[in-house]
């Protein structure tokens, strides 16, 4: 479900975030509170109609890391 951006949805996100919609989702450190985060990886399981993403994230400031689980129901 997640994955690094290319350059072209980087500009994407910037443009509707200044001229266009202003909700979404910006990860900051629980520690430092920066926002220079690099992805790190994912997993995406499918189980009675509901999709679970896990995902890991690292602070590039302070090396803090972040396991995140979402459960999606349609």
């Amino acid at each position: 479900m997640s994955k690094p951006l290319t350059t072209a949805e980087k500009i994407k996100i910037l443009w509707k975030f200044v001229f266009g919609r202003k909700t979404g989702v910006i990860i900051d450190c629980a520690f430092c509170a920066g926002t220079n985060i690099t992805f790190k990886s994912s997993n995406t399981k499918e189980d009675q109609g509901q999709v679970v993403y896990y995902s890991q994230y690292v602070c590039n400031s302070c090396g803090a890391c972040c396991e995140n689980k979402q459960v999606w129901e349609g």
